[in-house]
């Protein structure tokens, strides 16, 4: 019986452990933006490639995408190869990244703004 019970909990805990991973993640445009942005891939281990795409900016639009790692840790992603992140005519862009190789396992989020005004929000999940 005690087994039985065991076996019920952690396979409970392994279930909702698995569900917080996959569908925390949470993705918020600000009132009166059409900004969305995808990272794909959604999640990894420190130092990870990922693209960074956005669509729903403003056309030339300047955009920063950070990462806040903790209290005071924020880190630019998207310009180790550009000096400076810009939506192109259709207010599109996409740039490859990096998890920060600091980046200790969890849930970050990623804020984006631009310089005319779009935000979303949206987050990574670092796994070990």
């Amino acid at each position: 019986m005690v087994k039985k019970l065991l076996f019920r909990c952690a396979f409970a805990m392994l279930a909702v452990s698995f569900l917080l991973s996959s569908f925390s993640l949470v993705e918020v445009a600000t009132a009166g933006s059409n900004a969305v942005v995808v990272i794909d891939p959604p999640s990894g281990k420190k130092a990870t490639v990922i693209s960074i795409t956005g669509t729903g900016f403003e056309p030339q639009e300047e955009v920063d995408v950070v990462i806040t790692l903790g209290p005071g840790q924020k880190v630019g992603l998207g310009t180790a190869k550009v000096e400076v992140i810009v939506a192109d005519d259709q207010g599109a862009f996409s740039v490859p990244s990096a998890i920060p190789m600091n980046a200790k396992p969890g849930t970050y989020p990623i804020d984006v703004e631009g310089n005319k005004g779009s935000e979303f929000r949206t987050s990574i999940a670092v796994t070990e």
